[in-house]
């Protein structure tokens, strides 16, 4: 497990925290409400990034994106209905800058980066002075990948409102997905220094001291994080993954169930802590975790195929192996390794993994 890269991570696993610029903290909204737009004027919002969880693939820290939301509409508002609402503004008043913003906001959150981009380019052309919306270009930019753009839109943000601390943050995160990570701690820090109290930017800056292997300094800003917001639950995820570079493991299993037990319904925490207790030959340990990472993913195909191979450490459990190489090429046809593995196991001789 040490020495992979980071990996970057789709949204979806964790609490939505309201960065409250007002107030200069990060306010949490329950993951069990549905996504909401909210009243009064447009705030910053931290979503938290995942890998790819379907495959288990996150090996690495998970960052947190900043981006921006709709307003001027009750939280039981649908999409739809708040669609709908800033399109009537928009017909009776074609020059609301606000109203195409909003629509921007709206299709960013369905994932509709291309309309958004659209949305919030008519609402500049209105208001080239705003730089909220300016940000909010700059984010869909960078949702879709293009970074070089997203960057050029960050660096116009900060013209318009240099003490800004959000962009810095954005910047950050562009810079360590392009690999250049003393840019990504330039960025970070200077969020930091703008607003001291921005979790999110202490947790990023852990990141980015992960990806360069200084892990006492990741440690201490993912700590530092946790200090200004014990709610931002992917530090506790962030300080296994550190901990386990270390090779500090039961730090690392401690930082994982923290993680778990404030994050219940979320499969990457059995996952990783079931991936420590395997490497520590506690096979019984791992086995359940496994399982209860299933119950809640039981549809990945990485899952069971860590399970198989598992049981076949185990004596007397070629049967549970068998069941769980057939499902991981059930739900993977492709998958090679399965394929090859089932394939000796059902031969006279068998086969066994030491």
């Amino acid at each position: 497990m040490k020495g992979k890269e980071d990996k970057e991570f789709p949204v979806g696993f964790f609490s939505r925290m309201i960065y409250n610029e007002e107030k200069e903290r990060l306010e949490v909204v329950p993951d069990d409400k549905d996504l909401v737009i909210t009243p009064g004027e447009q705030k910053g919002t931290v979503e938290s990034f995942m890998s790819g969880i379907n495959e288990f693939e996150a090996d690495g820290s998970i960052d947190v994106l900043i981006i921006t939301q709709g307003s001027n509409l009750d939280k039981t508002s649908s999409y739809e209905a708040a669609l709908e609402e800033y399109q009537k503004a928009i017909e009776l008043n074609p020059s609301y800058a606000k109203a195409y913003s909003n629509l921007g906001n709206i299709y960013w959150e369905k994932s509709q980066y291309q309309k958004a981009l659209l949305e919030y380019q008519r609402a500049l052309a209105l208001n080239p002075d705003s730089y909220e919306i300016q940000n909010s270009l700059g984010i869909a930019y960078q949702s879709i990948g293009e970074y070089e753009k997203a960057i050029r839109a960050f660096k116009e943000v900060l013209k318009l409102k240099p003490t800004y601390a959000l962009p810095h943050i954005s910047l950050g995160t562009i810079y360590k997905n392009k690999g250049l990570f003393d840019k990504a701690i330039e960025e970070y820090s200077t969020a930091i220094q703008l607003n001291p109290a921005d979790a999110a930017a202490h947790n990023n800056l852990g990141t980015v001291y992960k990806s360069k292997g200084l892990y006492d300094d990741a440690i201490k800003a993912y700590k530092k994080a946790l200090a200004i917001n014990p709610a931002l639950v992917v530090a506790y995820y962030n300080l296994g993954v550190t901990y386990e570079g270390k090779g500090l493991f039961s730090q690392a299993i401690e930082s994982y169930q923290t993680f778990i037990q404030k994050r219940p319904n979320d499969a990457v925490g059995y996952y990783r802590l079931a991936m420590l207790y395997e490497q520590e030959g506690e096979f019984d340990q791992a086995i359940t975790l496994y399982n209860k990472s299933l119950t809640i993913k039981p549809d990945s195909a990485t899952l069971h195929f860590q399970l198989a191979k598992l049981y076949l450490k185990k004596e007397g459990e070629r049967e549970n192996a068998l069941v769980h190489l057939r499902k991981t090429i059930e739900l993977k046809p492709n998958h090679s390794q399965a394929t090859s593995l089932l394939n000796k196991i059902e031969e006279p001789t068998g086969i066994s993994i030491n």
